[in-house]
This record gives C-alpha cells, structure tokens and sequence, in this order.
C-alpha cells in the first residue's frame, strides 16, 4: 500500500448528527491522495455504523474504535499516532471542508520554504443549519527564521484557534509531546511557532460550526472541560488552573525547543512576559474603560466558537 501525502485525523464522539456531512466533505476533495483516520471515542450513538458505511465504499478511510472513552485530547492524539502522511491536519466531526482546502493548503506548502511548519486560513462560521454567520482569522502568520518573533507573534493574536485545522508537517509535529491537559492546543500551537513558520491562506477554506452541542459550548464548567479532556485526570484534584499550566508548559518548552541558546533565553522572555501582559490587561480592562483607556469593547474572542483540540 502505498503512503498517501497527506493523513486527515478524525477524534468523534457521539457525532452521529453532523459527522457524515463532515465525511462527505472530506471525500470529495479535489486533491485524492490522503487518508482519513476515524478514531472513534466508544461512541453511544450511531456514529460507528456511519463510519463503517463510508469505510466500506472508500477505502481511504481507516476507521478504529476505542473500548472505553479516553477523553478528547487523548483521541485527538490518538489520529496523529496512526497517521503516515508527510501532512497532517485534524477535522472535526461537525464542521465542513471546501473542495479545494487541501489543494490549496499544498500549494502554499511548495511554494514556502522547508521551515514552514504550519498552513492555515480564514474560516466561516457557520450555525446548526449550515447557515453562513461571519468569516474570521486569526493574525499568527510569521514568516520570520527567528523563533521567538513567531512566538510572540502567536501568543498575542491566538483567538480562535482555527490554525489547529490548518495542514501541518509531520515531521515537525513528531517534535511535540502531545499533550492531554485543557487547552494544550495553545501549548501545541505555541510549540509549532517556535519549530516553525506560519502561512495563512487568505481565503475561506474551513467552515466552523457554532451549535449548541460544540464542545466549548456543552462544557462550560473548570469540571467539565477537564472530564471532557481526560476523565481519568478529571477524577484527581487539580491544584493549577488550566491557564497556568498552559502558561507553564510553554515556558517549559520555550526551554527546550529553540534550536539555539540565545533563542531558547529569548523565548523564555516571551513565554514568561507575554502571558502576564495579557493577563493584566484582561484584569485592568474595567478599569481601562472607565478611564477612556481602552474600546468598549474587548478585542479577541468568542468562547463559543474556539476550536481546542
């Protein structure tokens, strides 16, 4: 069997609603030379007959089932683990795919240099009905060698985390540990910025479903955001709060990624700095206003729609 170019990764749990539009989006891509790896989070619903029927007429897809619900971000990682391609990019069950995404994110890759690690686009947001709401980006693109630009750059404008469905290269990827903590997408992504350029593709290319079943909007809680991620950690005391741990690994990272050691001391400071200025400026924000110091309103994001892995 031959290796395919480009490995899609599929996490689903109880997806049955959306999840075969999501499919059929996927397979009618103009560009054919991919798998897609369906990892099934020992779904309740239908989600696994839908799965075997489109396994069963494109053989592209490999399709596994997990015994028991691993938690999110440990299927998300799982895809990733079975994944053979030189690219990689995770779907989501409930979102859709224009024909030309992976096409078009290629592109881009031939023409960027070989330390690009990361292509990714403007997104439509879309509601329940598949109705179009609005188009959005996230400004993280640097094309810059130095790796402590392309951090900051990252770390001040992540909003929507729509670079989590951009196409990767595998190689710089596999340079990761994956995490399973809430929001270790911003850690993967801060990681991906120090190994890496980002390239945006300024058109729409990924259409991002708002509904109310979107995991970001059916966890609302610390509790359940951490059952949702892991349920095994979920059911141990946690005594950092999410963002601090994400804080601290990037730190941990910018200390061990950078390929030199002016970069890595130059991406601790930005690690370390960047996070505290964002934090005092959200806590400051009340009073800002009052003051006529800062906009009406906040610049940033909608939690209803942020993608995290």
């Amino acid at each position: 069997m031959n290796t395919p170019k480009i490995s899609i990764g599929l996490p689903v749990y109880n997806g049955e609603r959306y999840l075969g539009k999501a499919i059929q989006s996927i397979l009618d891509q103009s560009y054919p030379d991919f798998e897609l790896i369906i990892s099934d989070n020992a779904s309740t619903d239908s989600t696994g007959q839908i799965c075997r029927d489109f396994a069963a007429r494109d053989n592209r897809i490999r399709y596994s089932r997990n015994k028991e619900n691993i938690g999110a971000a440990r299927n998300h990682n799982r895809v990733f683990e079975l994944a053979s391609g030189e690219f990689f990019k995770w779907a989501s069950h409930d979102d859709l795919y224009p024909r030309e995404m992976l096409e078009r994110f290629l592109e881009v890759f031939e023409k960027a240099p070989s330390s690009t690690g990361v292509v990714y686009s403007y997104f439509e947001v879309i509601d329940e009905f598949g109705n179009s709401l609005e188009v959005r980006t996230d400004s993280i693109e640097k094309r810059d060698p130095r790796p402590h630009m392309r951090l900051a750059q990252l770390l001040l404008n992540i909003g929507y985390y729509s670079a989590n469905y951009g196409l990767m290269r595998a190689s710089i990827l596999r340079k990761i540990q994956l995490g399973s903590y809430p929001y270790a997408d911003r850690t993967l992504l801060a990681e991906l910025a120090m190994l890496g350029e980002y390239w945006e593709v300024k058109e729409v290319l990924l259409s991002l479903r708002n509904h109310p079943g979107r995991s970001t909007r059916a966890n609302a809680t610390p509790e359940t955001i951490r059952k949702w991620y892991d349920p095994q950690a979920a059911k141990k005391a946690s005594t950092i709060p999410p963002q601090m741990k994400v804080d601290l690994e990037v730190i941990r990272s910018a200390m061990r990624l950078p390929p030199s050691l002016g970069e890595r001391i130059l991406c601790l400071l930005v690690a370390l700095v960047v996070p505290c200025w964002l934090h005092f400026r959200e806590w400051s924000f009340p009073l800002r206003r009052k003051l006529g110091l800062a906009p009406s309103l906040r610049r940033g994001r909608d939690p209803s729609i942020i993608a995290h892995r």
